[in-house]
C-alpha cells in the first residue's frame, strides 16, 4: 500500500527542514509562528497523467514576506529533486489571519490514485546506434494511399519529440537509411529503413523543443 501524493509531498518538505502539514485538517488550526506550508491536491488529471499538488508557504506578519517567499524557494528546489516541475507564485497578505501567503505548484507525472502515483511508463529510442536521451514523445501512424493497397503495406509516418534543457547538446544525427528502436515496459518497436524527412525546433522558457518526423518502411515487434 503506498501514499497519497500529498502524503509523500508533505514527507519530502519535512525531511528537508521545513515544516508542512495537509490543508484543510479535520482537527482545530494551530495558531501559526513559523513559516509552515499546507498541501494539497489541486488538480489529478488522469488523461494527461499529471498530477498538481498546491504548497502554500504561510508565515506569521511579524516575519515579514520576504521569509515566506524565500521558504517558497526551499520548497520549489525540494520538490525539483524529487521530480516535479515547480512554480512560485506571488506574495499577499491574507489580513483575516495575518498571514504572509506564497503559493507553489509542483506538477508530477504520473497518474494520483488515493493510495499511491503510478509512475508514467519510461520508455527510450535508439536511432542506429545513438540514444536519445532527451526524447520525451513518439507517435507513430499508417495511412492508407488507396483503396488498392492494405494498410498493412504503407510506410509509416514516425514523429520523434525532444527538449533540451538550456546548457545541454542537441542530438547527433544517425546515418540514413537509419534503424528507429522504441523499447517500453519489457517491449522494443523496430522501424526499419527511416529516413529524417522533416524538423522543428521552438524556443521555450526552460530550453529548446525539437519535432521530427520520419519515414519508416517497416515494423517489427519483440521482447527486449
Amino acid at each position: 500500500m503506498g501514499q497519497m501524493i500529498v502524503d509523500k509531498v508533505t514527507q519530502l518538505l519535512i525531511a528537508q527542514g521545513i515544516r508542512a502539514e495537509r490543508a484543510f485538517p479535520t482537527e482545530r488550526i494551530a495558531r501559526i509562528t513559523e513559516p509552515v506550508a499546507a498541501v494539497s491536491l489541486e488538480k489529478a488529471d488522469l488523461d494527461a497523467r499529471t498530477a498538481v499538488v498546491l504548497v502554500e508557504i504561510l508565515a506569521p506578519q511579524e516575519s515579514g514576506g520576504y521569509l515566506c517567499q524565500t521558504k517558497a524557494l526551499e520548497a520549489c528546489a525540494v520538490l525539483e529533486t524529487a521530480g516535479a516541475a515547480c512554480s512560485q507564485g506571488g506574495c499577499d497578505f491574507l489580513s483575516k489571519g495575518h498571514l504572509f501567503r506564497v503559493p507553489v505548484k509542483a506538477v508530477f507525472q504520473g497518474v494520483a490514485r488515493a493510495d499511491d502515483m503510478e509512475a508514467v511508463p519510461q520508455f527510450t529510442i535508439k536511432t542506429g546506434s545513438l540514444t536519445l536521451s532527451y526524447a520525451c514523445g513518439f507517435t507513430a501512424k499508417q495511412v492508407l494511399s488507396s483503396e488498392d493497397n492494405s494498410l498493412q503495406s504503407e510506410p509509416w509516418e514516425l514523429t520523434v519529440e525532444e527538449f533540451f534543457p538550456w546548457g545541454t547538446m542537441d542530438t547527433l544525427v544517425a546515418e540514413e537509411p537509419f534503424r528507429l528502436q522504441l523499447k517500453c515496459m519489457g517491449k522494443t518497436e523496430q522501424y526499419e529503413n527511416c529516413r529524417w524527412t522533416s524538423r522543428k525546433r521552438t524556443v521555450e522558457e526552460k530550453g529548446i523543443r525539437q519535432f521530427r518526423t520520419a519515414t519508416a518502411a517497416s515494423r517489427s515487434i519483440m521482447s527486449s
